[in-house]
């Protein structure tokens, strides 16, 4: 777990990057803000993926594992989304 926090927290250290131009002012603030919402959904997916993974071991032990592969699914889906989200931007944008 502590290597996928030092991983994110890397990626996120990193600045995206809009193009050419000036930043207007308190650009770097915005960052910040963002910085700090992306540390925090990060968190939120892995706290996410330990919560779906102890529901998994509960419904194997009761046979109804069916459904918490779905749940998983559509976690991972969340967190490409979230993870590619500045690259999905830039290419919308470029």
């Amino acid at each position: 777990m502590h290597d996928l926090l030092h991983t994110a927290t890397s990626f996120l250290a990193e600045v995206p990057d809009f193009g050419g131009g000036e930043a207007p002012p308190g650009a770097e603030r915005l960052l910040k803000v963002g910085r700090w919402v992306m540390w925090g959904v990060t968190f939120l997916c892995v706290v996410g993926f330990l919560f779906i993974g102890a529901k998994m071991v509960n419904a194997h032990r009761h046979g109804e594992l069916e459904d918490q592969g779905k749940k998983l699914g559509i976690a991972l889906f969340g967190v490409f989304i979230i993870g590619s989200a500045t690259g999905i931007v830039g290419a919308l944008l470029g």
